[in-house]
């Protein structure tokens, strides 16, 4: 095997890297970059035509081009995608089309392409607002609706560098989600300039018309992408079995579309002799796919997992057309390009991680051993077999740690599950699937549609009994971020090399193991100004929280980076772990000396006094003053968190550390 520097075929693979780098490095900037650094790309595609004639020059100016391409993708894309975002709340009218509808346990939630918020100039006018309607009332995609509703910022990170929502609603074009106040007043007649939203509105009424419960919720989701109707028994019950994927439409159901759509034309266009003796029938069944797949993704939302399928999949059937070799590592690496340059945001997210790591995992070992094919009809039956049972080994252990990282569980019997769950999938539910699109038009697809709810009824059945096994759901506490370049680097190594030294690639992701399982979760965590926060004990593996409910999406994230825990208001905790009276928490930090070991959480002003007398440290939203005395170490009030996302607390070992979140000045930020 040639050394690296003459192996050019391989470097390539490493340019979707540096893409991402480049975009990361726009994304955790503390401020915007000059409108300057858009030169940066012209300049380093310069510096490559100038190194063209050297293999290491030109292997290191194609990086530095990737990276300065990355990074001026994400600033366009900022000032392209981004909307207006709302930073206070407000009760007002709201104008606008409706584009979606999510069907809930309770009432409907709608994405309105704003054209008016009263209240607002119209410079401030989000592109698009969420909210749920409550009143009994008929909304079709495509109509004018005008409603009194209570809109609220969306929010910004709960934890120092963890997940940031309203970054992400920005580049979606989401600037402010809520509820309405009153029954909206909706216009007669919808547009019909939305013939994918409609369709998929279209679909989710021809579900629920014939099956019901989760078996229609599912069905729906597989055919037109919604999941938000599932209940949050069977979304665990598919988490702990390792079968969630299978309800985000990816490769898995683009690949069945994709299939069977090319079989079907080839062997449809040789039933005709003329064409099949005189004209390329392979090359127009793989065209007559390809615009499937498109149609396919249009019609199901175009969400991330289904782009990088959809993208791979048309690289793929192109190479047909060009008579090249399909599936290979290059058509990885060229889809993550495509993608990341349409959505840079993309990168930061875990469906795209997740589906691209087990993809490089699938082609680097198929890559190496496919390279016998079978003969003969029982070794093919065998290897077909042996391969699902490779494909799903293969799949989950290279997911697994990004699962940890993004989502602190893991399925333990995921490749169990997913032996029974993806062939049933892949011959029983996705062909039904297809033939219900086919049909719907007709009005004859109620016995495609019976055959699968029938398969999703399966489908959970197995699910259910794997969650059920002991020990189905292994989870952790969050780990630190440097954990996850760590996990990206080490993988794409072992990935990308053919030689011997791929195998370096397990020393990071030892090390990431390592960190993680020696790393301690914070004691604390405080955001919203210090209003909401919650205290973690450990030796009970219990979270105490302030307000009322545990469901709240602040808890939820905290409760999640904690591993799970269970969940008590701070009103009802013990009194060795939390004491609170008269508008003031507080607790021992155990680690520190007493009696100066205080944490106490003040939320009036009479509290505060109190407070100030006692204890060792303060996180409250109240203002403390400086001219009066407080004999707290640490005060972290109202002018902390104005200039503060949120703030951990950890103790250990006589020491107290403090990790705030500081704003930064960026398009999505509150403070711009």
């Amino acid at each position: 095997m040639p050394p690296w520097h003459e192996q050019p075929a391989r470097w390539f693979l490493w340019l979707p890297a540096a893409l991402g780098l480049g975009i990361a490095l726009y994304f955790e900037l503390p401020h915007e970059p000059p409108a300057l650094c858009f030169a940066l790309t012209p300049l380093a595609a310069l510096c490559l035509l100038a190194a063209r004639r050297y293999a290491g020059g030109r292997a290191v100016a194609a990086a530095v081009l990737m990276m300065a391409l990355g990074l001026n993708a994400a600033m366009f894309s900022a000032h392209l995608r981004g909307t207006p975002q709302i930073d206070t709340a407000l009760s007002t009218g709201v104008a606008g089309v409706v584009t979606e509808i999510d069907t809930l346990p309770s009432g409907q939630r709608v994405l309105l392409r704003v054209g008016h918020v009263d209240k607002l100039p119209p410079h401030q006018w989000p592109r698009f607002v969420r909210l749920k309607i409550s009143q009994p009332v008929t909304v079709q995609v495509g109509q004018r609706m005008r409603v009194f509703a209570r809109l609220n910022p969306l929010s910004q990170p709960v934890v120092p560098d963890g997940y940031d929502f309203r970054r992400a609603g920005f580049f979606e074009g989401l600037g402010a989600i809520g509820w309405s106040l009153a029954a909206p007043e909706i216009a007669p007649s919808p547009s019909h300039n939305y013939l994918a939203e409609h369709w998929r509105e279209t679909m989710g009424h021809a579900v629920r018309a014939q099956l019901s419960g989760d078996t229609a919720s599912i069905t729906a989701a597989l055919l037109n992408g919604e999941q938000i109707a599932i209940s949050d028994d069977t979304l665990q019950a598919m988490r702990a079995s390792g079968l969630q994927h299978i309800l985000s439409i990816s490769g898995l159901h683009l690949a069945v579309v994709a299939a069977l759509c090319f079989v079907f034309l080839r062997q449809l266009l040789a039933c005709v002799p003329f064409l099949a003796l005189n004209f390329p029938i392979k090359k127009w069944a793989a065209a007559g796919a390809l615009l499937s797949i498109v149609v396919y993704t249009w019609l199901t939302g175009a969400q991330i997992p289904t782009l990088r399928a959809m993208l791979m999949a048309g690289v793929v059937f192109v190479a047909v057309m060009a008579d090249r070799r399909a599936l290979t590592l290059r058509t990885l690496a060229l889809a993550a390009i495509l993608l990341l340059i349409i959505k840079p945001f993309a990168l930061y997210s875990a469906s795209f991680q997740l589906s691209f790591a087990a993809m490089l995992a699938l082609l680097a070992w198929y890559e190496r051993s496919g390279k016998n094919p079978p003969r003969g009809l029982w070794q093919k039956i065998g290897l077909f077999f042996a391969g699902l049972l490779i494909t799903s080994l293969l799949a989950t252990m290279a997911t697994a740690p990004l699962t940890l990282y993004h989502f602190q569980q893991f399925s333990l019997y995921g490749v169990l599950a997913n032996v029974v769950g993806v062939p049933l999938t892949t011959f029983i539910i996705m062909p039904a699937a297809l033939l219900v699109y086919v049909l719907q038009p007709l009005g004859l697809h109620a016995w495609a549609l019976a055959i699968m709810g029938w398969g999703v009824d399966i489908l959970m059945i197995i699910a259910t009994a794997v969650a059920a096994l002991p020990h189905a759901m292994m989870t952790h506490s969050a780990p630190p971020p440097v954990v996850l370049p760590l996990l990206v680097a080490g993988g794409l190594w072992i990935g990308i090399w053919q030689t011997f030294w791929r195998w370096w690639g397990i020393f990071p992701i030892v090390i990431a193991g390592l960190i993680t399982g020696l790393h301690t979760p914070p004691n604390f965590y405080a955001a919203e100004g210090g209003k909401v926060w919650a205290l973690y004990h450990q030796p009970t593996h219990t979270l105490y929280f302030s307000g009322a409910r545990h469901d709240s999406f602040i808890i939820t994230q905290w409760w999640q980076r904690w591993g799970r825990p269970a969940r008590i208001t701070a009103t009802q905790a013990p009194d060795d772990v939390l004491i609170c009276h008269d508008g003031l928490c507080r607790t021992r930090m155990q680690a520190l000396p007493p009696p100066h070991n205080w944490l106490a959480m003040p939320a009036t002003a009479d509290a505060l006094k109190v407070a100030c007398g006692r204890a060792h440290t303060l996180i409250t939203p109240q203002a403390v003053d400086a001219a009066a005395p407080c004999q707290a170490a640490h005060a972290l009030d109202e002018t902390f968190f104005s200039a503060h996302n949120n703030v951990s607390l950890s103790w250990a070992d006589g020491r107290l550390i403090i990790t705030p979140s500081p704003l930064h000045h960026r398009p999505w930020s509150y403070n711009k």
